[in-house]
């Protein structure tokens, strides 16, 4: 029996989630992470380079953003907007990081990409 793996590939499968305790908010408060797809992969990504140079405002809010991409509520709309990446980045970075740590889990990133994205954006900036 042969598996036609075309197939497979062309049939969207749901992106994971995770659910975050935010303890420092409040008994029983919780964030959902959901897993981008491909296409919002590509759009997250784009943020990241303007007229095709580094953008190193977005990339220094590369944390914040991740949260705008990923955090959704119950019914799997997004919580935030990019207009409330300055507000997010006045945020406990306790907090920030465990939500963005899940963002990575459910999108399969590494925090290797990250320190390569984040040391990329200081040589830029230092020039």
């Amino acid at each position: 029996m042969s598996i036609n793996v075309r197939e497979l590939l062309l049939k969207p499968v749901s992106t994971p989630t995770e659910v975050v305790p935010l303890p420092e908010l409040g008994d029983s408060v919780s964030v959902t992470v959901k897993g981008m797809t491909a296409r919002d992969k590509g759009a997250f990504d784009m943020q990241f380079v303007t007229k095709g140079e580094h953008n190193t405002r977005a990339q220094k809010q590369m944390r914040e953003r991740m949260l705008v991409a990923c955090c959704v509520d119950d019914s799997g709309n997004r919580l935030f907007t990019l207009e409330d990446v300055a507000a997010l980045g006045l945020q406990s970075v306790a907090i920030v990081e465990r939500i963005f740590d899940a963002c990575q889990r459910v999108n399969g990133t590494s925090s290797k990409a990250v320190e390569t994205a984040e040391k990329n954006s200081e040589a830029i900036a230092d020039t």
